[in-house]
């Protein structure tokens, strides 16, 4: 994987996290507000406005399209041309001339069948690329939630050490106050 593809995956995951922790409440707000979004929501929201997956929409809806038109028969071919034809030896004067034409392409059965399998392949590549780009959405979405989750877990974590340090000082402080236990300078 060249630099500009790493950057490039790097910026989108930093998108995609900084969209999930927009999305997610702070810790106090989910406390006070009740219920948030479980994860499946977090993943169905993500992936409901993503372009990367509408435009690999657009892809499949091409994909069928040509192949509707690779089981099309060629259409005839009308030719219709005109202008003037001058003798070479210089006697005489310029003719006009005009020239119809129709001609109808006979295709083979097995170059005609090849056609239309090879639009068909590419109609299932597109639905593949949409799955592709779908799960790596959701993934990408799962993992900024995480990140989220396990970054709210840790806050809490050294509020709770925090709040055990303030308690271990207060005790002391009483001690020494008391004259239990010597003052540390």
């Amino acid at each position: 994987m060249n630099p500009v593809d790493r950057r490039f995956r790097a910026v989108r995951l930093a998108l995609v996290i900084t969209g999930v922790l927009s999305l997610l409440p702070p810790p106090a707000q989910a406390q006070a507000d009740g219920p948030s979004l479980t994860i499946d929501q977090l993943s169905q929201r993500v992936v409901q406005g993503n372009r990367d997956i509408q435009a690999a929409a657009l892809l499949r809806e091409a994909a069928r399209a040509a192949t509707s038109a690779a089981q099309a028969l060629p259409n005839p071919r009308l030719d219709l041309s005109g202008g003037l034809a001058q003798p070479r030896t210089g006697f005489g004067g310029a003719n006009p001339v005009q020239s119809f034409g129709a001609a109808q392409l006979i295709e083979s059965p097995a170059v005609r069948g090849s056609r239309i399998d090879i639009a068909r392949a590419s109609e299932r590549s597109a639905a593949y690329s949409i799955a592709s780009a779908r799960n790596d959405l959701v993934a990408q979405a799962r993992l900024g939630a995480f990140e989220a989750l396990l970054r709210r877990e840790e806050t809490d974590a050294a509020a709770d050490a925090l709040r055990l340090l303030e308690q271990v000082r207060e005790r002391v402080r009483v001690r020494v106050d008391s004259g239990e236990a010597a003052r540390y300078e």
